[in-house]
């Protein structure tokens, strides 16, 4: 009868040890955690459309405007790709805490997104093939126009006087160029951004393809928050101006 005693007596120990050090581990786990949860909770993702990577430079002035600016509030801003419509349902879900390089008025019909003053702007070109250029210099008559598919820049974009032209639509901007100079279209569709980053990268380019008339206006794209983050924007709003002072 003693020996059961004692066994007992160190069976309760044991396994209030056991419980002790259970308790330990799992303190520590959410002791670690918080750290974890606190950056996460302090780190937005904005959706950027997979259409528009061409268009998008991390390092460019527009995004580290943007980064300064939630910097200042102690946020972190990281992008993710997405199809188009996707990402726009993502962020009017609140999935991404909002969306980069949108156009003007997107919130009208994704309700939930709200603007900022922040916007990048492109403008948009008619691209030629320098081969076919008349000797006066002049644009030829054009017939066809090759327009990346869900790309940023559409046949709106296009001159009134132009309106007639055959789109052809096309998957990415390389395969409008190639057709272009090969001279199975007549002219591509691009931003001047683009054209200029493009013959950094293909020196060539610029030997190939000229700028055609006639001009066509600039186009402004703007970043929006998910109305989650709506409290954030007067203070962004104040970042953004200040740093416009301090240019």
């Amino acid at each position: 009868m003693v020996i059961l005693n004692q066994t007992a007596t160190k069976l309760r120990a044991c396994i209030l040890f056991l419980l002790m050090l259970l308790s330990s581990s799992v303190l520590s786990d959410i002791v670690q955690l918080k750290p974890a949860d606190k950056e996460q909770s302090n780190t937005l993702v904005l959706a950027v459309p997979e259409r528009v990577k061409e268009h998008f430079n991390e390092s460019g002035p527009y995004v580290m405007r943007l980064r300064k600016a939630f910097a200042a509030l102690g946020y972190q801003v990281n992008f993710a790709f997405y199809p188009g419509v996707r990402s726009l349902i993502m962020s009017n879900t609140g999935q991404v805490d909002g969306e980069l390089i949108r156009e003007v008025n997107i919130d009208k019909k994704y309700t939930n997104l709200r603007p900022l003053s922040l916007h990048i702007t492109i403008h948009p070109a008619l691209y030629g093939s320098k081969d076919n250029t008349l000797p006066s210099g002049k644009t030829p008559a054009l017939k066809t126009v090759a327009i990346t598919r869900g790309g940023v820049l559409s046949a709106v974009d296009i001159p009134v006087d132009m309106k007639t032209l055959k789109v052809v639509k096309i998957s990415s901007i390389q395969q409008g160029i190639n057709l272009v100079i090969s001279g199975r279209v007549d002219s591509l569709l691009m931003s001047q951004e683009l054209f200029n980053y493009r013959a950094t990268l293909q020196p060539i380019l610029t030997t190939q393809l000229v700028k055609l008339s006639p001009a066509i206006a600039p186009l402004n794209l703007y970043t929006y928050l998910h109305k989650k983050h709506e409290h954030l924007i007067p203070d962004i709003q104040e970042q953004l101006r200040t740093q416009s002072l301090e240019k």
